[in-house]
């Protein structure tokens, strides 16, 4: 279903609601999603304006896909922005014949 989140971020893209937040967050329908938790820990990282960023949101080495599998992620407006302007070569270099998980 990779296709599929590929659809759903160009839509966020021509929707272009992101552009008005420091953050974006793509949560699957079943994750637990405490947003003041995660706030305080975007907070505490302290991160530059401007950096494309990318929160890793699991610690299972390559069991989980080096930290970019799970039901939760988190990027900065330069990372989504940087993923947009990369969006066609991931398709063709990564694919999109995976699942969700891989």
């Amino acid at each position: 279903n990779t296709a599929v989140f590929v659809k759903v971020w160009d839509q966020v893209r021509e929707d272009g609601r992101y552009l008005r937040y420091d953050w974006t967050i793509k949560a699957d329908a079943d994750c637990v999603f405490l947003p003041d938790r995660l706030r305080q820990h975007i907070w505490s990282l302290r991160v530059p304006p401007n950096q494309a960023i990318y929160l890793k949101n699991n610690d299972q080495g390559k069991r989980g896909n080096d930290g970019f599998l799970g039901a939760i992620e988190v990027f900065t407006k330069k990372a989504v922005e940087m993923y947009f302007d990369n969006s066609a070569d991931c398709a063709k270099y990564l694919g999109t014949n995976s699942g969700e998980d891989g």
